[in-house]
């Protein structure tokens, strides 16, 4: 009977710390939120600086329904990625999706005076696409990086978010695009 009465106490022990975990976990404001960096929030551009990147933007690569495009003017590798509602992920490594139509057509490597990278669908499935940046190398002629201009046009409507990356392998979340047809 004692070693029954030890179990039972054993169970009743586990039983509550799982109780007092799931009730911490269910009290965690904010837990669903998506990663922070340690870049501050992505804002948007004065209307006339954003009007100017939107018309470059225009000039870059493909176009479609939504079209990611980053331009900057320092040396240095910046790489777009892009994460699809598939969860596939483009960049330059993974260019193009042939079940989605997405399409990074435009990746630039050494940076510099009008650099840019595309990314585009002309018929995108409906759901949640993740924009993110990657300084991928700092150069040495920029070595503290610089400000890209990240324009996203979704049907019409166009954003324009600066991003300052500033050292290699930083990832900066830029934007989430929830899109429905």
């Amino acid at each position: 009977m004692a070693t029954n009465q030890g179990k039972l106490r054993g169970v009743l022990a586990l039983s509550y710390l799982l109780l007092i975990l799931l009730l911490m976990l269910g009290n965690c404001h904010g837990c669903d939120r998506e990663p922070e960096t340690d870049a501050p929030a992505p804002q948007e551009l004065p209307t006339e600086e954003a009007r100017e990147a939107e018309e470059r933007a225009e000039n870059v690569g493909g176009d479609g329904e939504i079209k990611v495009t980053a331009l900057w003017d320092f040396p240095g590798d910046v790489d777009l990625h892009v994460i699809q509602p598939n969860g596939n992920e483009l960049w330059f490594r993974n260019m193009k999706d042939r079940r989605t139509g997405g399409e990074l057509d435009v990746d630039n490597i050494p940076g510099g005076y009008g650099s840019a990278e595309n990314v585009f669908w002309t018929n995108p499935e409906s759901g949640t696409y993740k924009v993110d940046l990657v300084m991928y190398t700092i150069n040495e002629e920029a070595p503290n990086g610089g400000t890209v201009n990240v324009v996203i046009k979704v049907g019409e409507r166009r954003q324009t978010i600066p991003v300052r990356l500033s050292y290699s392998g930083q990832r900066v979340h830029v934007k989430t695009i929830n899109y429905h047809r």
